[in-house]
């Protein structure tokens, strides 16, 4: 059994050392380099409802940071951070009826502070929007493999590495994610 590294001050780890003996400030300046790449994770995950991840990624990094003694340093803290957003939107579907997460009238209303702009970017938003709610009709797996590779263009390895799996099984997933995905593109052609 691999035994958990220790972290002292003069480990090069002092924000972590820090954080895990309770120092919030420490522990935000962790994150602070995430947030937004989570945050944008999320909202893939539930299909643009903004609601559920900013709520996801909230309770996510209040697990985080009561969890964080569990950090054993078996991967970068980055990669441990992942998995608990990873894994509190997963317990979200899990919790939630099938199919219910978001509906379609949720994810084409338009935000209330959005401001009308050329008919360009009012397409390119309505494309969005309608490649989210497909996205969510995906199971979890393939939902978080196609957010990653292919709405936040993280690479093959990067993505990997986020998960917890092989740069193989990265390749399968995605493959049978777009399948899916193209597929859910035919079924609602008029979405486009």
């Amino acid at each position: 059994m691999k035994q958990a590294p220790v972290y002292s001050k003069d480990s090069g780890d002092n924000l972590v050392f820090k954080a895990r003996n309770g120092d919030v400030s420490a522990f935000e300046a962790l994150v602070v380099a995430h947030r937004s790449d989570l945050y944008r994770f999320a909202l893939g995950m539930s299909g643009g409802n903004a609601d559920i991840a900013s709520d996801a990624l909230q309770e996510a990094l209040v697990k985080a940071f009561l969890n964080i003694r569990s950090f054993r340093g078996d991967a970068a803290f980055s990669t441990w951070l992942w998995r608990v957003i990873r894994n509190e939107i997963h317990a979200i579907y899990r919790k939630q009826k099938p199919g219910r997460l978001v509906s379609l009238e949720d994810t084409l209303e338009q935000p209330e502070d959005a401001a009308p702009g050329p008919s360009d970017q009012v397409l390119r938003e309505e494309r969005i929007r309608s490649v989210r709610y497909l996205v969510a009709k995906l199971s979890p797996k393939l939902r978080e493999i196609i957010t990653l590779v292919d709405l936040m263009e993280y690479s093959y390895e990067e993505t990997a590495e986020k998960l917890g799996i092989s740069v193989g099984t990265v390749r399968s997933r995605l493959f049978r994610a777009r399948e899916k995905f193209s597929r859910l593109v035919e079924k609602y052609r008029e979405l486009f």
